[in-house]
């Protein structure tokens, strides 16, 4: 019996070393440091995601690639995309649209990936991968209960067929691709933009295999507040009550007047679903 829990204790351990080093080391897998210029610095910046566990190793190296281009665009242009179009050969209208927007696009904070969002990207993408769907479908009601939830701004949802390695679909995401025909070219730009704009502050990712496709990777794109909100003390409690009872008073006396009631004031920092947004703009 000791013997046994021993065996399962070393078997453990060395497992544990093996999640450990390729939590660590995921930068040297087809990423060589002094070929491309970048600085530790850098690369440590854009690795946001070494204390954790819920991504696999590609989904980690598919953020570490997207942080590094918002982190400096230019650089990522001239290096990582410069022998990415050298390795394939050619480059289609996206990558030289996208290869000109690099050049000229402000630095952004790298996205950070958080837990919720990761689960629901992969909730999705599971659904999608069995059923061989395509397209972001329902995304209002799925994403319900994280707007309830008022931790974030606005969500944004983007997809990539067809991929499987983390250089393709990275590339593939920041450039707009058009996979599967599923988007058109304007469309396509407008979602690349998403990737690089400076409101969003998290991210949630997964790649799963495709009933049509091979593989579908879903992006969650967050802008979540990370403000500090202290609970209320009895005080403060006291007298919102006290507030609302006056304007509960005030508003019987102006409907006794025949006069519409007061609306209590709206925070403006409310939850709005980017395809509500869109909507409104339509």
């Amino acid at each position: 019996m000791k013997k046994f829990i021993f065996v399962v204790f070393i078997f453990a351990f060395f497992n544990s070393l093996a999640q450990i080093k390729s939590k660590t080391e995921f930068s040297r897998k087809d990423f060589d440091i002094n070929k491309t210029g970048w600085s530790s610095k850098q690369l440590n910046k854009a690795n946001t995601f070494h204390k954790i566990s819920y991504l696999t190793l590609d989904e980690k190296m598919i953020l570490f690639y997207i942080n590094l281009a918002r982190i400096d665009s230019k650089r990522f242009a001239k290096t990582i995309l410069n022998d990415y179009i050298d390795s394939v050969g050619n480059s289609n209208s996206q990558i030289i649209s996208l290869k000109r927007d690099l050049m000229v696009q402000k630095k952004a904070k790298p996205l950070s990936p958080e837990k919720e969002l990761c689960q629901f990207a992969k909730n999705y993408a599971i659904f999608q991968g069995k059923t061989g769907q395509t397209g972001s479908h329902n995304f209002l009601e799925r994403i319900k209960k994280i707007c309830e939830s008022e931790k974030y701004f606005d969500v944004k949802e983007l997809m990539l067929y067809s991929q499987s390695k983390p250089l393709d679909i990275a590339i593939g995401i920041l450039a707009g691709s058009l996979e599967l025909n599923l988007i058109s070219a304007d469309l396509a730009k407008k979602q690349r933009k998403a990737i690089f704009d400076t409101r969003y502050n998290t991210i949630g990712l997964s790649m799963k295999t495709h009933l049509e496709a091979e593989f579908v990777c879903i992006f969650e794109l967050g802008d979540r507040d990370y403000s500090i909100k202290k609970p209320l003390t009895p005080k403060q409690k006291k007298k919102i009550e006290e507030k609302k009872r006056k304007l509960d008073y005030k508003n019987r006396k102006r409907t006794d007047r025949g006069k519409e009631p007061k609306k209590p004031k709206i925070d403006k920092k409310k939850m709005i679903c980017d395809k509500e947004e869109e909507e409104k703009k339509e």
